[in-house]
């Protein structure tokens, strides 16, 4: 710390194993993995989508192995009930659903940053908050339903997990609409992610309706007593079941629609601004200096 007069200046020693960077508005390369999740950004969908695919995967290959569940088609819910796919699905829903979270905001930061270059309305940037917003209730509503199984508690216990499950599912379906929509406006930029992530929806979208009317049909017929699932309501459950994998596999993929966007993008460093008290400015006459730490 150097003193002269009223003025106070602060002085930062470099790094001894950092080499200075040639631009001082680069902050200097981080090392090994931190590096590479900076630079390669497009890792992060294929990493998401993975991880949640080997999630669901996994706990259905443990029920079925321990008999915890049929073999064919069961509701993925259904697969974590029991200890200990249970344990191992919550915690893994909970890392993917952050892994999906932060995918959501790096997707919003691209996107500010092209609607800032070009000439659209306020609304769009709005649409641009409503999506990472709705991309983080998806996450909420993933971490909810795999927190809060379905079997196991008392009926009126169960909310949660529908809570979550609509939060989820609808809002996954809300959030990749809002994604293509901005795609679309900047079609000259992103001409194939626009169309393949339409294509997406649409297909996502049928799942969706497709699974809640027959989720319906089979809960009300149940109820009623008109057959079960290994009876006359086969038919009706199994189109039910393999529309929820279809559809919860649709919205765990869509971030990988992401990748080519992603590419051309670069995490910056954080900078951080701090307001140092030190023992020497305040024997200076008490001055506050505003530090700039790169990292």
């Amino acid at each position: 710390m150097e003193t002269t007069g009223k003025q106070t200046t602060a002085r930062i020693v470099p790094h001894p194993h950092r080499s200075p960077s040639r631009d001082p508005m680069i902050p200097p390369k981080p090392p090994g993995c931190l590096d590479c999740l900076r630079t390669k950004l497009h890792l992060l969908p294929i990493i998401t989508f993975t991880w949640l695919a080997v999630t669901v995967c996994l706990s259905y290959v443990l029920a079925a192995i321990n008999k915890d569940t049929e073999a064919d088609f069961p509701y993925i819910s259904k697969t974590a009930n029991v200890d200990p796919q249970r344990a191992i699905f919550s915690q893994m829903v909970t890392m993917g659903s952050v892994l999906y979270g932060i995918c959501s905001t790096m997707r919003y930061l691209s996107m500010k940053a092209d609607l800032l270059s070009c000439s659209v309305s306020r609304g769009y940037h709005w649409l641009n908050i409503i999506g990472v917003c709705t991309g983080l209730l998806v996450c909420l509503g993933n971490t909810i339903l795999g927190n809060f199984p379905t079997d196991g508690y008392r009926s009126h216990y169960k909310a949660p997990h529908y809570v979550g499950a609509t939060a989820a599912f609808a809002g996954g379906v809300v959030y990749g609409w809002i994604q293509t929509r901005l795609s679309w406006l900047l079609e000259h930029k992103q001409r194939k992610t626009s169309r393949i992530q339409l294509v997406l929806m649409i297909w996502t979208t049928m799942a969706l309706l497709t699974f809640g009317i027959s989720k319906v049909v089979y809960e009300v017929q149940k109820s009623k007593g008109y057959g079960t699932k290994e009876g006359t309501l086969r038919d009706v459950y199994l189109v039910s079941t393999v529309t929820e994998w279809v559809l919860a596999f649709s919205i765990a993929g869509f971030p990988l629609t992401f990748v080519r966007d992603f590419k051309a993008s670069v995490l910056r460093s954080p900078r951080i601004l701090r307001r140092d008290y030190t023992e020497d400015i305040q024997a200076h006459g008490g001055l506050e200096k505003d530090i700039d730490y790169k990292i």
